[in-house]
């Protein structure tokens, strides 16, 4: 589809595809308003395009290996004159999304049915509708990466490594995975340091990881501290909410291991 003017006509619908130029503003609208007299009411004009949607909430990391700069971008209201049904489009990668035409049309970003780069994280999709229907993400059995993050609490979690496991349970067979473990550990109520720790998730996970971050503390001394325990105990008795809780025993955690640098 890389001649503007010569569509592809298949039953009820005509499909024209907008090749890619490095322009951008008057000239893009331009192009999209080339079309505007050979959008017959007699079939369902779809339009494949590859740009950057500028009413999307997307951020720059949810792009393809394209670059940074503006990749010939639209806004939603463009088409509001125009006879086109469905802009199927590429440029973001990271999501299944949908945007309604002020027409009753509609425009999708499909993501990537394969992750391409790190950023795309999550099973993916494709797009699969029927002609005058709604688009519809389809899920694939492809490989992608998947961000597995774990915080672990050691006034909750008894066995730090069945947290992890419980982590690592329900992923999709082709999951590429991202660990990050952060929190805390009471390494004297688990019999057993940070490196020690470290060393039995990577066991635990072997094969199953492309990349792993461990950020958790071990914080056995500040759990032990008197002064610690006054202030739970304190904390306990306040009328606060149990998340509220949790924040400010975090903090005064963050604060005592801070004192002893």
């Amino acid at each position: 589809m890389s001649d503007l003017n010569n569509p592809f006509d298949y039953g009820v619908v005509r499909i024209w595809g907008i090749p890619f130029e490095p322009v951008e503003g008057e000239k893009v609208l331009n192009k999209l308003y080339s079309l505007k007299d050979n959008l017959t009411s007699d079939k369902k004009n779809i339009l494949f395009y590859h740009g950057e949607l500028l009413d999307a909430f997307f951020s720059r990391g949810d792009f393809g290996d394209e670059g940074q700069e503006r990749y010939m971008p639209v806004k939603i209201s463009h088409f509001k004159d125009l006879n086109i049904d469905y802009v199927l489009a590429g440029h973001f990668h990271s999501r299944f999304c949908v945007f309604r035409l002020e027409n009753g049309g509609y425009f999708v970003y499909p993501g990537s049915p394969i992750s391409i780069t790190k950023r795309e994280v999550g099973r993916r999709g494709v797009n699969i509708f029927q002609v005058g229907e709604p688009p519809e993400q389809y899920l694939l059995d492809t490989p992608h990466y998947e961000e597995v993050v774990i915080e672990l609490n050691p006034f909750k979690d008894k066995k730090p490594l069945e947290v992890v496991e419980t982590g690592f349970n329900n992923l999709h067979p082709d999951a590429r995975v991202i660990l990050r473990v952060t929190g805390f550990i009471n390494g004297e109520a688990i019999g057993m340091n940070e490196e020690e720790l470290v060393g039995k998730i990577k066991k635990l996970t072997s094969g199953k990881c492309i990349e792993d971050y461990y950020e958790f503390k071990d914080i056995r001394e500040i759990v032990e501290d008197d002064l610690f325990k006054r202030f739970l105990k304190k904390l306990k008795r306040t009328d606060y909410g149990e998340e509220k809780k949790e924040k400010m025993r975090d903090i005064a955690i963050e604060a005592m291991m801070s004192a002893q640098l």
